[in-house]
């Protein structure tokens, strides 16, 4: 699969020319204007660092305001103290400028594990996916998310393992994802398919030992309590969210549509919260078992780049069925989105394929994530709400029809191998 032979040093200037391009963007207005920056993501780590330093150790039960507790593992209650030493504008100011060269490490490494697998494609790749998923990209930077941090870590992880085969490192990095997103757990189901029991004990014990040194180091008194309190709050919290209006999973979607759960009235079914939570349940069982062990016979040459798509679909299935994703956790989709606009040119080159219309079908799908999508129809306001892919889930559908163009896709490629 080869777009065009790639060169370092144009891959380099074109990070350089990306970075350049969102310090500008983003950070050198509020280096001029401190006052006018708000990571309201950020201000979570912030208030919860700062209240830890003031002699607070009950770190998930302080919020700046209502259900915005910290609710991630214990060792990144510890990662984020020291921003709790700078105030809230030079702490975001740094946070922001880390979340910028986390997007360019995670174009980087896509770069290198599709090399890995052979793929050789034409940088200007890395920019029409970051086009794509440009909405996203750009409310993950300025709400101060973690969401590149958590892709990288997992696509790091991954690249330690297969090309450099550091294990204990990879099973650390991969602990780290799954503390910092849970759902980072899904991708426990690779290792498992290479049977590698080994590796899931390495990050097991990196899991348990890291947030339990952390959380001694953060309550020494009441270590453990501080376990019982992250539980509680992410069950809490994943509660709440589940079916929440502004939510954009696999479980929002069928709420949607499949049940008369919302205010937006959308729904052709009536089905039960219950039942709707069980189908989605099934969709993703099912959908992981695809990506698993997908429903083609590949060569044994082909066999590595099968791998790809089992990982690139996995990174989809990570943020869909995350019962408490929001409209800037799809960044995390910039890996596949990229590997699908390399299988796209092979499909447009034999439009006869089916996942041609799958592509049509993604553009679409794309096209209505942006306001001027909606105005277009004439459509600015819905039942009171101007944003309107958070009533139609536009995200969500992007997603599942990016995973059946990934698997259909690869399939049509190794069927116009053979002609």
């Amino acid at each position: 699969m080869v777009f065009k032979k790639i060169n370092l040093s144009s891959e380099i200037l074109l990070f350089f020319v990306i970075a350049v391009f969102l310090f500008f963007r983003f950070s050198y207005r509020h280096l001029l204007n401190p006052a006018s920056i708000y990571l309201m993501d950020f201000k979570v780590y912030h208030y919860t660092a700062q209240a830890f330093l003031s002699g607070n150790m009950d770190i998930y039960n302080v919020a700046y305001q209502p259900n915005f507790y910290f609710k991630y593992a214990p060792m990144w209650g510890l990662f984020f103290m020291p921003f709790g030493f700078f105030s809230l504008q030079t702490g975001s100011i740094i946070y922001e400028l880390l979340n910028l060269i986390l997007v360019i490490a995670n174009l980087h490494i896509i770069g290198l594990i599709l090399k890995y697998y052979k793929i050789i494609f034409h940088p200007i790749l890395y920019v029409i996916g970051m086009l794509v998923l440009s909405n996203v990209i750009v409310s993950d930077i300025m709400q101060g998310q973690q969401n590149f941090l958590v892709s990288y870590l997992v696509l790091l992880a991954l690249y330690a393992y297969l090309k450099k085969q550091w294990y204990a490192f990879s099973a650390l990095l991969l602990s780290s994802a799954v503390s910092l997103k849970l759902p980072a757990l899904i991708f426990l189901f690779f290792f498992l398919k290479k049977r590698d029991i080994r590796m899931l004990l390495w990050i097991l014990i990196f899991f348990i030992s890291t947030n339990v040194i952390s959380a001694a180091l953060l309550n020494p008194a009441q270590p453990f309590k501080l376990f019982l309190d992250w539980f509680n709050v992410l069950f809490t919290s994943n509660s709440l969210l589940l079916f929440n209006d502004g939510t954009r999973s696999v479980f929002t979607l069928f709420g949607r549509y499949l049940s008369d759960i919302t205010r937006f009235h959308l729904n052709f079914l009536s089905l039960s919260k219950f039942t709707v939570k069980g189908l989605a349940m099934i969709l993703g069982f099912m959908m992981t078992l695809i990506s698993l062990f997908p429903l083609f016979r590949s060569k044994r040459e082909n066999l590595g780049k099968e791998e790809l798509v089992t990982l690139s679909t996995l990174m989809i299935l990570m943020v869909l069925f995350n019962p408490s994703v929001w409209s800037v956790n799809y960044s995390s989709l910039l890996f596949p989105v990229i590997y699908a606009l390399i299988l796209s040119r092979y499909i447009l080159l034999k439009p006869a394929y089916s996942s041609f219309y799958l592509l049509f079908s993604l553009l679409i799908c794309n096209w209505f994530m942006h306001k001027k999508a909606w105005a277009l129809l004439g459509m600015k306001v819905f039942q009171g709400t101007s944003e309107l892919d958070s009533v139609f889930l536009p995200l969500p559908i992007f997603g599942i029809l990016l995973y059946i163009f990934l698997i259909k896709a690869f399939k049509d490629c190794l069927l116009l191998s053979k002609t």
